[in-house]
């Protein structure tokens, strides 16, 4: 069966029904997968099936204006140093902004048994020319 997922004005996406299960009369276990990248935060609900039900995304730049990144972080002023940084407690605002919003598009966050993470990781080049 497909179908489209339902949006909330592009804020969260419901996927049950695509997928109805038959764990939908008792009390479902769920998962949450979090993506953090330089430029967004992204999560995702699935069942024990492993099919989307919710899917939601905080874009930095643009929904957390406050920390004033760009693509992300803030790159230092100094040119000899290049420093690049992304502000700590502007992925724990997204994280707040996005289990709010899977909570707006109806999911039920106390089903959730597991909660998985990933990260972007970044290469670092250190010279010997100093």
């Amino acid at each position: 069966m497909t179908s489209e997922p339902s949006t909330d004005g592009q804020l969260c996406r419901y996927y049950r029904d695509t997928f109805p299960t038959p764990t939908d009369v008792m009390m479902p276990i769920t998962y949450l997968g979090l993506d953090f990248s330089t430029q967004q935060l992204k999560g995702v609900i699935v069942d024990d099936d492993l099919h989307k039900i919710f899917e939601a995304t905080v874009h930095f730049d643009t929904e957390l204006q406050e920390f004033r990144t760009h693509g992300g972080v803030i790159k230092g002023k100094d040119r000899q140093h290049r420093e690049v940084t992304a502000p700590t407690v502007m992925w724990v605002k997204a994280l707040d902004v996005l289990l709010d919003r899977l909570q707006v598009c109806g999911a039920d966050l106390s089903t959730v048994a597991a909660v998985s993470g990933s990260g972007q990781v970044k290469v670092f080049l250190f010279s010997l020319n100093v």
